[in-house]
């Protein structure tokens, strides 16, 4: 045993994933955390890792010998006070990663506002069918690695690199911590309303992240995304675009449909560099396939083992996951929080199931998406959906009333388009309507980057039960 490391605020993705990592290299560790939810709560159980429900002093009566301290953890926490005042010694959680897990690899980090997990979980997976063993950090559960993270024999570490800050002690963004060699930008648009002020503050982030990289390393940046020109400028090192766009270095070519999948090519300057074929749909996750391919390319992967990657790659839980088929309705989860992101996820699933009825089932929980920022976006992010219920926003109390997301102006501005929406109070008034009213061949896409109130296994339990009747 090599010593006993406590994590306050452990069922934050990234909080989870680190804990398992600790776990596997031999620590004992434990947790605390205000509201354990799946799936974080379910890996962490099966890890057996002891999860303690709620903040207080006598948490860390057991005297750790570290403890890590997520950022979702406030300087007036009950636990955070004792801590404080405990002398034991604490950290952040990308101080963490990078103590116990970077010094000896080859960080690759994955950064930007929409694509950061699913390219991070494809990335690493197209090196591993390469041969090169990497090790991975995921703001997620990657299906094809059954967890969070892994921790490969290779030099390469993958990470999702997130923006938000650090800890209450630390106000830097968590991806300046990595040191990374070589870094992927997937996106830029304005998010973290409550930390950065405007798009000029965000962007100083990534300048910052820019111009970190090592001389002898890469940045990718997708082209399809204007801002992130500005942020690369400042690169030391060798840079290189990619996206849909023809101006691109790396550029995805949509070719045509095989069965229920995508196929399409990728382009290095002009001259074919391979054909793959995945299940994945939408413009979005081309732009994530061809991010991912253009830096395992660069890293010294291969056309014929990268394909057999994509052909296999099943993706991350709660990135347009099926939880389930029911009397022929089925019900698809994803984290989609930004008006982007709910847009480019409705868009895809239209292009899949064409004709069939979608329904988009939104929670405004993130610390943006409950504010005001994007009340005049988010009217326009649900045109691909037929049917259309936002809930309440989350924990509105947390949130100056001025400042808060009016639900019911968005609903009255989706009406004033041509839409049916509705706002829903609580779950079982959605689960309700979704059972009285949902036929065959539709199609349920609940979005939150939540637990959304149990809101998917009520509904799974729901439905199962309509359809037994």
């Amino acid at each position: 045993m090599k010593g006993y490391i406590h994590l306050m605020g452990i069922c934050g993705v990234g909080m989870a994933s680190i804990a398992g990592m600790l776990k596997e290299k031999g620590f004992h560790v434990t947790g605390s955390d205000s509201n354990p939810y799946p799936p974080a709560s379910v890996e962490l159980e099966k890890m057996g890792i002891t999860v303690m429900n709620g903040y207080r002093p006598d948490n860390l009566r057991g005297r750790p010998d570290l403890v890590i301290v997520g950022n979702v953890i406030t300087r007036n926490n009950p636990e955070a006070q004792e801590l404080l005042a405990s002398g034991i010694p604490y950290m952040s959680m990308p101080d963490a990663l990078r103590e116990f897990f970077l010094k000896d690899k080859y960080p690759v980090v994955v950064a930007g506002t929409h694509g950061k997990s699913t390219t991070t979980a494809l990335l690493a997976w197209i090196l591993e069918n390469n041969g090169f063993s990497p090790s991975m950090f995921l703001g997620g559960v990657s299906i094809d690695f059954g967890k969070g993270w892994r921790l490969g024999e290779g030099e390469i570490f993958v990470i999702e690199g997130d923006e938000y800050d650090t800890a209450f002690f630390d106000k830097t963004p968590k991806f300046i911590h990595y040191n990374a060699g070589s870094l992927l930008l997937t996106s830029l648009e304005f998010d973290h309303g409550d930390i950065y002020k405007n798009i000029d503050d965000l962007k100083k982030a990534f300048f910052l992240l820019v111009q970190g990289i090592r001389d002898s390393g890469i940045i990718g940046y997708s082209s399809d995304y204007p801002l992130l020109e500005e942020v690369i400028s400042g690169a030391k090192c060798r840079v290189y675009s990619f996206g849909i766009d023809d101006s691109s270095y790396w550029r995805g070519e949509k070719k045509g449909l095989v069965g229920n999948c995508l196929e399409f090519a990728i382009f290095r300057e002009g001259v074919k560099w391979g054909e793959f074929i995945w299940e994945k749909w939408g413009v979005h996750n081309i732009q994530n396939a061809v991010a991912a391919i253009s830096m395992a390319a660069e890293l010294g992967a291969k056309p014929e083992p990268t394909a057999r990657a994509l052909r296999s790659f099943r993706g991350v839980k709660r990135r347009q996951e099926l939880r389930g088929v029911f009397s022929g309705i089925e019900i698809i989860e994803d984290f989609a929080h930004h008006p982007t992101s709910v847009k480019v996820t409705l868009q895809g699933l239209r292009e899949k199931y064409r004709s069939r009825r979608i329904w988009a089932i939104f929670e405004p929980r993130s610390n943006t998406s409950r504010r005001r920022f994007f009340q005049d976006l988010f009217p326009f992010s649900f045109e691909f959906a037929d049917e259309i219920i936002i809930s309440e926003i989350y924990n509105p109390d947390a949130i100056k009333p001025e400042e808060r997301l009016d639900v019911d102006q968005l609903v009255e501005d989706l009406r004033r388009r041509g839409k049916r929406g509705r706002k829903c109070n609580n779950v079982n008034e959605i689960v309700k309507i979704i059972v009285d009213n949902a036929h065959p061949g539709d199609v349920i896409v609940v979005m939150s980057n939540g637990s959304f109130g149990g809101l998917i296994e009520k509904l799974m339990e729901a439905l199962s039960k309509d359809a037994g009747s």
